[in-house]
């Protein structure tokens, strides 16, 4: 019976007792913290290549409006180009579609890639069905003044 006691009151003692209680703290929420900054980092860095992408789009557009670049095929040839080696997105060229419609007085640029490329800090995002299904679509719009 005295051990019983014994074991209760030291079971007392221990639940009382703070010491160390900030460690768990840390250990519980330090993970969380880390897990959201890398998050928030790997979404920054995406929409910085998207950024990216996006102004060479415009710049691809003015250039062929302007007569620089003369066929679509020589634009995806500097989209695909641009986005490999500037951007640095690691992707194949046959999973983006890059189409330039020239109407209207209007070049019409787009872009689809896929959401996994420029995300690719977060290797684990692959393995989620809507990362591999989705696509960022991005257009560029540019007036052609003398056609």
């Amino acid at each position: 019976m005295r051990a019983i006691k014994s074991k209760i009151t030291w079971l007392k003692e221990f639940l009382r007792d703070e010491d160390g209680s900030y460690t768990i703290e840390f250990v519980v929420w330090f993970p969380m913290f880390v897990f959201l900054f890398v998050i928030m980092f790997g979404f920054s860095i995406g929409m910085m290549r998207q950024t990216m992408i996006l102004n060479e789009m415009n710049r691809v557009a003015r250039a062929y409006a302007l007569g620089t670049i003369a066929t679509p095929e020589e634009a995806k040839e500097r989209m695909d180009t641009f986005i490999t080696e500037q951007a640095l997105l690691d992707y194949e060229s046959t999973n983006s579609v890059v189409t330039l419609v020239d109407q209207n007085d209007m070049v019409e640029l787009t872009v689809n890639i896929p959401v996994y490329s420029l995300i690719p800090v977060l290797a684990f995002v692959e393995r989620f069905d809507i990362f591999n299904r989705g696509n960022i679509y991005m257009a560029a719009y540019y007036h052609v003044e003398n056609h």
